[in-house]
């Protein structure tokens, strides 16, 4: 069992355990997530090596970090801790969804409704939009007469594959409707897919 691992020394003393042929990749996950998320190199016995450097038992390890560094992908490929290469994935796979999350686009409309006089028709142009996965911001009441209400929905829209089917369902259900260009974030295609359906 012995032989299986190596034992490593930190500057201050410490012990640290890894498995034979690691790297300081390994000694610096080993110490902290954070150390080997902003390693940049490493010194060995006092002599400056690389991160991907095999240690070796009795080895005393100095890591170089950094705040602006980040962990390479290659490192998978050198670290034998299982630690160290869930901290290097998981690394990468909380910055692709930071990513994703700033790309994600928002799209903003509001869609003005006659709808008749009759129970549970404001519920089902909800359900509606619902539905097609539209968020409402906001819901006004614009016009009242003895055949109909006419509202006003300020909506949030991510796809706008959803959005167009929500336009095509508010139209089979024979409903008077206008898209009213957000007075803040004009879309080009949300303005045409209401110059499509005008033409229609």
């Amino acid at each position: 069992m012995f032989q299986e691992n190596v034992f490593c020394f930190t500057p201050k003393g410490s012990v640290i355990k890894l498995p034979k042929l690691a790297t300081p990749i390994d000694f610096a996950y080993a110490v902290h997530t954070k150390i080997g998320n902003s390693a940049i190199g490493s010194h060995v016995n006092g002599r400056e090596v690389t991160l991907q450097t095999i240690l070796k038992n009795g080895d005393m390890v100095k890591i170089q970090t950094s705040k602006n560094a980040s962990p390479s992908l290659h490192w998978l490929s050198s670290a034998k801790t299982g630690k160290a290469r869930a901290a290097i994935r998981r690394y990468w796979h909380d910055k692709s969804t930071e990513v994703d999350k700033k790309n994600e686009k928002n799209y903003s409309s509001t869609i003005e409704v006659d709808l008749p006089h009759k129970p549970g028709a404001l519920g089902d142009i909800c359900s509606l939009i619902g539905l097609n996965k539209g968020n409402i911001i906001n819901v006004d009441i614009l016009k009242r007469n003895k055949e109909y209400l006419k509202f006003s929905f300020d909506l949030q829209i991510k796809d706008l594959k959803n959005f167009t089917n929500l336009i095509s369902q508010i139209k089979q259900n024979n409903l008077n409707f206008k898209i009213i260009r957000h007075k803040k974030k004009k879309n080009a295609f949300i303005r045409r897919i209401f110059e499509n359906f005008k033409k229609d």
